[in-house]
Formats: structure tokens, sequence, C-alpha cells
């Protein structure tokens, strides 16, 4: 019985051996494929790098090239088996180890009918790798940490024309014509005639009524103890009581420990019509989620401040306590 166990064993570890290598395979073939469909949603929809997504495009191309190379070593393992005539060859289990290489072996088939598309994708791939590394180092780094924070300020690039606040204008005031002062005839019987004189009045048209407000002008967050990482918050930029449009544009103030500022404001600027509303989200600096906390130190924390300027209205202000 122990001499069937110990031959027995090194038989199926060859089979072990090769089905992990093709699933290793499978796994990062299809994890390569949700890391570039994660790519692309960060690329063009620009949302906050937290939780699930952060992991998946921060470490997803590292377990990708880990499981690759996994799969690398065990076909190779499989290949030193065959010359030394330990394992007979089978074509079918090695057609499906190299299952991955149809994309491949597809690209090169299109490569000489898309003209320039494949330097373009390696390009692209190039832009997506350096923008992932550039998210998971500090801002204050050379070069490339202004990279990290690029889809929270491709509003700033848009340049800020705010709105002309129209003003109420007097119309020219009417003269006056000259009228004739009546006269007594000389006559015995004559009695003066008075012809009356024509008043002027000024009329304006009244100017909108701003009555701007920020709903609600203050949050707090107290829970630093049992979860250190501050939530969002989403206050209301309210023009409702207003009769004329507003242009605005929001600012975080102080800069966290890190020597980023304390949060990013989404959207950052933009108009509201007259009686309309806008909702901006407030997110304390996605890129270091838990420094806003370390940097609001007990028993007190510390009160940190959201600036809106409303063009030709003036400046209000937003506050938000984390302890």
């Amino acid at each position: 019985m122990t001499e069937q166990s110990a031959s027995s064993h090194p038989a199926h570890l060859p089979k072990v051996l090769g089905r992990l290598g093709l699933y290793a395979t499978y796994v990062a073939a299809a994890l390569v494929l949700v890391v570039i469909a994660g790519d692309l949603y960060v690329l063009l929809h620009h949302p906050p790098l937290v939780g699930q997504l952060a992991v998946l495009v921060g470490a997803g191309p590292l377990v990708a090239m880990l499981l690759s190379t996994v799969a690398s070593y065990v076909n190779y393992y499989g290949v030193w088996r065959i010359l030394r005539g330990k394992d007979e060859y089978d074509a079918g289990q090695d057609l499906k180890s190299h299952a991955s290489d149809i994309p491949q072996a597809l690209q090169t088939l299109l490569a000489g009918r898309t003209g320039c598309l494949p330097a373009a994708s390696t390009a692209l791939l190039l832009v997506a790798l350096l923008l992932t590394a550039a998210t998971s180092v500090p801002p204050a780094t050379p070069a490339i940490g202004a990279l990290g924070t690029w889809h929270d300020h491709v509003g700033a690039l848009v340049s800020y024309a705010p709105t002309a606040t129209p003003t109420a204008t007097a119309l020219p005031t009417a003269t006056t014509e000259p009228t004739a002062t009546a006269t007594a005839l000389p006559t015995a019987t004559a009695r003066p005639v008075v012809v009356p004189t024509a008043t002027a009045t000024a009329t304006s048209t009244p100017g909108p009524v701003f009555n701007f407000k920020i709903s609600p002008p203050t949050d707090s967050y107290s829970g630093c103890a049992n979860n250190p990482i501050a939530p969002a918050k989403m206050p209301v930029l309210d023009n409702t009581q207003s009769t004329g449009a507003v242009s605005w544009q929001a600012t975080a103030v102080e800069t966290d420990g890190s020597g980023a500022l304390w949060a990013v404001i989404t959207p950052a600027s933009g108009p509201i019509a007259a009686g309309g509303t806008q909702t901006i989200t407030v997110s304390p600096d996605p890129a270091l989620p838990g420094e806003l906390c370390r940097s609001s130190p007990p028993p007190n924390g510390k009160a940190w401040h959201v600036t809106i300027v409303v063009a030709g209205v003036g400046t209000y202000a937003y506050t938000y306590t984390v302890s």
C-alpha cells in the first residue's frame, strides 16, 4: 500500500500542475480584459479611485502578470517532462494551454490591415499604465505626482467667464419745453391767461434680486475613532429665491497633512438658472482617504472649509468639521 501511494502521488502531480497552469492562463486573460475595461471607465468618466475600483486599477495588472508567469513556468515544466520521457505529448491539452494565444494571433493578423492602429493602441496602454502608477504616489511627487489628480481638475482647464449681471438703468429724463408766461393785455377788462407747464418724470427698470445660499452651510463627521475615512458630503447651492441666473466656482481652502487640498469638489464650477439649484459633492482627499481624519486630531478635531465665489453676488463658505 505504501509503494502504490508513493508511485501514484507523482503521477497525479503533472495533471494537477497542468490544470493549475491552464486555469492561471484563463484567469490572467480575463483579468487583463477587466483591467482594460476599468482603465477605460476611469479615462472616460473620471470617478474617484477608491474601494474596489482602486484595487482593480492599481493591483490588477500585477496579479495578471503573476498568474501569466505561473502559467509559463508550469508550461515549461510540462515540456521538460515530455523531453525526459516521463509524459506523453497530448495535442488536445497543448491546444488548451495555448488558447490564450488566440487574441495575440488575431492582433498579428490584423496588424497589416490597420495601419497605425497597433502603435496607437500601444501608446494608449502606456498612458493608462502611467496614469495608474501616478494615482499611487503622493501629489507632491515631482514630475508625475500631479497626474494622480488629473481627473479632479479637468474643469479648471475651461476658462472661467462670469455672466454679466444686469443692472438697472434709468431712462433719459424728459426735458421741459419752454412755456409762455401769461401776461395781462393792456386793457381794462383783460385777465392774464396761465398756460400749465409740463412736468418730466424719470422711470427705471428694476434689476434682478439675488438671494443665494448654501444648504446646509455646515456638515460634520465625528466617527474617526471607529472609521478613519470621512465620508463625502453633498451640499446644495440654492438659487430658488433669486430672480436672476448666477455663475459660481468652488475651491477647497486648506491642505491636509500630505500637502494636498483637503477635498475635491464635483462639479467645481458652473451656472445656476434663476429659481434653480445645484448639488455638489465634497469628497475628502480621494488619493489618501484616511488623511483627513489623521489631520483632525482629537478631541475637538478640525473645521475644513470650501469657498464658493458667486460672480457679481458675493463669496460664501461651506464648513465640514471632522473629529
